[in-house]
């Protein structure tokens, strides 16, 4: 009983795989919650970002206002010293 292949050579030669094995979508459903998890983090620091960045345009808003309102009282301060009438606030 002769065979055309060697027992050595079937005891070395390596299983065939075909890349997908019976544990692989359970391994992927694993990194997949791992990613997840792992970028919450991230997520938090961005959205306190993007609400840093909301209070920073408001503030320049703020700004801008005031300095309006600083010329417009500048200017009602020039107008007022230069005639005769004077103004006082209590």
């Amino acid at each position: 009983m002769a065979s055309s292949s060697s027992p050595i050579a079937t005891l070395v030669a390596p299983p065939s795989f075909t890349g997908v094995s019976k544990f692989a979508s359970g391994l992927q459903q694993v990194l997949s919650r791992t990613v997840s998890i792992a970028s919450l983090p991230l997520q938090s620091l961005e959205a306190g970002l993007t609400d840093l960045n909301d209070r920073q345009s408001a503030l320049q808003g703020l700004d801008t206002t005031f300095l309006s309102l600083q010329l417009s009282l500048n200017s009602l301060q020039s107008a007022l010293s230069s005639s005769v009438l004077s103004s006082s606030v209590s």
